[in-house]
C-alpha cells in the first residue's frame, strides 16, 4: 500500500515496480493530499524488453484512490495524470495475454486538482501497457481537465471499460481512451458538472458507446 499525505513529489508515483518485477499481489494507491508535480500510476514503469526483462507486472486488483470525500481540491495537486493502469507494464495479471483477467482496475477520484485522469495505462511508440481485467473510473469530486476511461498513448483494456461521473467539475469526459481505441465502454452521468462529454475517445476510436444522461449539468 502507498499512500500520500501531504509533501511535494518531484518526480511521479508508481503502485507496481521500475524497470522489471512484479507485485504477486493487489496494490492500493491512497493519494489524499500533497503536490505530485509530473505523474502517478497504479501499476509499475517498465514494459517488455525482451524475454530476460519481460517488464513489471501487478498480478492482481489494482485500487487508486484519489483525495478525501469534500476536501479543498487545493489539498492534491496532480500537475500531469493519474493512470489506473501502468506507464508501459502489466497490471492485474502475470504475463502479456488477450485474455480478459478476474482482476480490475478500479479509480475513484474523491477531490483534488488534476489535468488528466485515465482508467488504463500511458504506453509510448515502443511500449504497450497491459490492462487484463476491467476498468472502472468514478469521480465524485475535484477540478479535473480531462477524464478517460481507456489508455493514454497505446495499450486497449481487455475487460469491460465503465466511466461513471457522480460529481465534480470536468471540461471533458471520454468514455474511450486518448489515442486507444476500446471496444465497447460505458459511460454514465450522474451528477457534477461536465462542459463536454463523449461517448468515443480523443483521437481514437469505440465500437460501441453506452451513454446514460441521469443527472449532472
Amino acid at each position: 500500500n502507498i499512500v500520500l499525505n501531504g509533501g511535494v513529489v518531484e518526480g511521479s508515483i508508481y503502485g507496481g515496480s521500475r524497470t522489471k518485477g512484479t507485485i504477486s499481489g493487489s496494490v492500493n494507491l491512497n493519494l489524499l493530499s500533497g503536490h505530485v508535480k509530473t505523474s502517478c500510476y497504479g501499476g509499475g514503469e517498465g514494459g517488455y524488453v525482451s524475454s530476460t526483462n519481460s517488464g513489471t507486472f501487478v498480478t492482481g486488483n489494482v485500487d487508486v484512490v484519489v483525495g478525501n470525500a469534500d476536501a479543498d481540491n487545493k489539498l492534491l495537486k496532480i500537475d500531469n495524470s493519474i493512470y489506473g493502469g501502468s506507464a508501459f507494464g502489466t497490471v492485474n495479471g502475470s504475463s502479456n495475454s488477450s485474455n480478459i483477467s478476474s482482476y480490475n482496475t478500479t479509480l475513484q477520484v474523491l477531490s483534488g486538482t488534476i489535468n488528466n485522469v485515465y482508467g488504463g495505462g500511458e504506453g509510448n511508440d515502443t511500449y504497450t501497457p497491459y490492462v487484463l481485467g476491467n476498468v472502472n473510473v468514478d469521480v465524485y469530486g475535484g477540478s479535473i481537465n480531462n477524464v478517460f476511461g481507456g489508455s493514454d498513448q497505446k495499450g486497449t483494456p481487455n475487460g469491460k471499460v465503465t466511466v461513471n461521473i457522480r460529481g465534480g467539475k470536468i471540461v471533458n469526459t471520454y468514455a474511450g481512451g486518448n489515442k486507444t481505441e476500446v471496444g465497447e465502454p460505458v459511460i454514465n452521468f450522474y451528477g457534477g458538472v461536465t462542459e463536454n462529454g463523449y461517448g468515443g475517445g480523443n483521437q481514437a476510436k469505440v465500437n460501441v458507446s453506452h451513454v446514460l444522461l441521469d443527472g449532472g449539468k
